[in-house]
């Protein structure tokens, strides 16, 4: 399965060991390689079959014509279907890695939804209003009682077969007490 995990706000200190973001994730990534040969270098390429979309979608949809570093590598991995775990700073450029894959055509041509599970109710917010207004459906699971018409109405539309938002958003506490997430 095809998988992302973000730490939005990354705190150094993971258990009993401190990070430095971006050069200690080049260093686990020469350490643990994607599966079957997705190397580093293998992901920094652009003859991907969903290459000339992905870019098309960056310049369309974020109005951006490059990437960040490691940007490329991470999107690449993910639409390959390497499950992914990121750790980057904040303003890394982390929202892009899952909001761009989610807007490009899977290479199994299957329609889907990203998962974004972040704590920050503010940047959900933010984040959906964001991509609301640049076309790209999107929608916030709530935890209040006065969401569950709007909850009943994203969850229809994830098991519509053909969601039409692209990224539903939803904190650990939702998913911890959803039976269906």
């Amino acid at each position: 399965a095809c998988g992302i995990c973000f730490s939005p706000g990354f705190t150094e200190s993971i258990g009993t060991t401190t990070m430095r973001p971006q050069t200690e994730i080049m260093m686990l990534a020469k350490v643990h390689e994607p599966r079957d040969g997705n190397t580093m270098a293998h992901l920094r390429r652009t003859n991907f079959p969903w290459s000339s979309q992905l870019k098309e979608n960056l310049q369309q949809f974020f109005g951006l014509r490059a990437f960040r570093p490691h940007q490329l590598e991470i999107v690449n991995s993910i639409l390959s279907c390497n499950d992914t775990i990121v750790l980057m700073p904040t303003g890394g450029g982390k929202s892009l890695c899952y909001q761009l894959p989610a807007v490009t055509a899977p290479p199994n041509g299957h329609p889907g939804v990203t998962i974004v599970v972040s704590p920050l109710v503010s940047l959900i917010h933010d984040q959906v209003s964001q991509l609301d207004a640049l076309g790209i459906g999107a929608g916030a699971l709530g935890s209040f009682e006065s969401h569950g018409e709007s909850n009943r109405l994203i969850m229809d539309d994830i098991y519509s077969g053909n969601p039409q938002n692209k990224l539903i958003y939803v904190t650990p506490e939702k998913v911890s007490a959803s039976n269906q997430l």
